[in-house]
């Protein structure tokens, strides 16, 4: 179990540290500095897929059910839900970026912004409510 709670920790870190680096090129963005966007298209394509990866099998998450996870795991996931449909829209904006399409700034800057922010909530309530649950019922 140690191992398990290890490596998701790592991973919320290593997340961590990639929306640290999205909000700079974010930032840079708005004091007119030129993005790296293919920074932040590999940022963003890595959150995605590293969301969709499942930390624990299915068989040690029912054996965890409770009222309290369930209502907590609800909202996980629509959060989850929300965040994907974003991360969507942001991968889009970074491909026409890429692509040398045009695009408008301020709604590229504002939905970023507004991922960023979700991503960071999403990983907290990862690490400092339902990984606790977690590590208590599995111990």
């Amino acid at each position: 179990m140690e191992k398990l709670i290890d490596k998701y920790h790592c991973e919320y870190v290593k997340c961590c540290e990639l929306l640290n680096q999205l909000t700079d090129e974010l930032e840079g963005m708005q004091n007119g500095k030129s993005a790296d966007y293919q920074l932040m298209l590999d940022i963003v394509t890595y959150l995605e897929r590293q969301s969709d990866l499942s930390v624990m099998s299915e068989e040690q998450i029912n054996s965890c059910r409770s009222d309290e996870l369930n209502k907590i795991a609800t909202l996980f996931y629509e959060e989850f839900t929300e965040l994907k449909n974003l991360t969507h829209r942001v991968h889009d904006y970074i491909d026409a970026a890429i692509g040398d399409c045009m695009f408008e700034k301020e709604p590229f800057e504002y939905k970023l912004k507004s991922y960023i922010q979700k991503q960071r909530k999403h990983l907290d309530t990862g690490e400092f409510v339902i990984l606790p649950i977690l590590e208590e019922k599995l111990s």
